[in-house]
């Protein structure tokens, strides 16, 4: 069974925002971020986050370390929960060159709001297939929502 989705911004509408956050100690989670997301949760909405990291492509801070954000924003929130962290990596003038693209997924083109699908899969954090990486090691399938994705 389908259910309905929010889009967040992570940076100004769930966190403060920083220019870049490169270590947990600059992370501030605004104090109504838990109650916004329970009261999202409860009502049955995925609370999905889509953000542009341009600092990866920057090299000023790596994926391990986004995910270990992500996570600690996890921990700073329960009971309430964010049911996926979805973000572009890519710039086009990138200094790491993995990452230098001019793609789909950058904010506000549309690919990361179209990778909503990733969810059903059980993913938490996955690139855009059409950006030519796919973190969940293959073809992102599915068209519903879990009732809970997986921590």
């Amino acid at each position: 069974m389908s259910r309905p989705a929010v889009f967040l911004d992570r940076d100004g509408t769930i966190i403060e925002e920083r220019s870049y956050i490169d270590r947990l100690g600059l992370l501030s989670v605004f104090p109504w971020t838990g109650d916004a997301l329970r009261l999202l949760n409860r009502a049955g909405y995925a609370a999905v986050v889509i953000s542009n990291q341009s600092g990866i492509a920057r090299g000023m801070f790596d994926e391990p370390f986004l995910t270990q954000l992500h996570n600690e924003i996890d921990r700073r929130i329960a009971p309430a929960r964010i049911d996926g962290y979805f973000f572009c990596p890519h710039l086009p003038d990138a200094t790491v060159a993995e990452y230098r693209a001019d793609c789909d997924c950058r904010k506000p083109k549309p690919g990361l709001i179209a990778l909503l699908k990733a969810l059903a899969t059980g993913f938490r954090q996955v690139w855009p297939p059409e950006c030519g990486r796919d973190g969940a090691g293959g073809a992102v399938d599915g068209d519903e929502l879990p009732s809970r994705a997986p921590s």
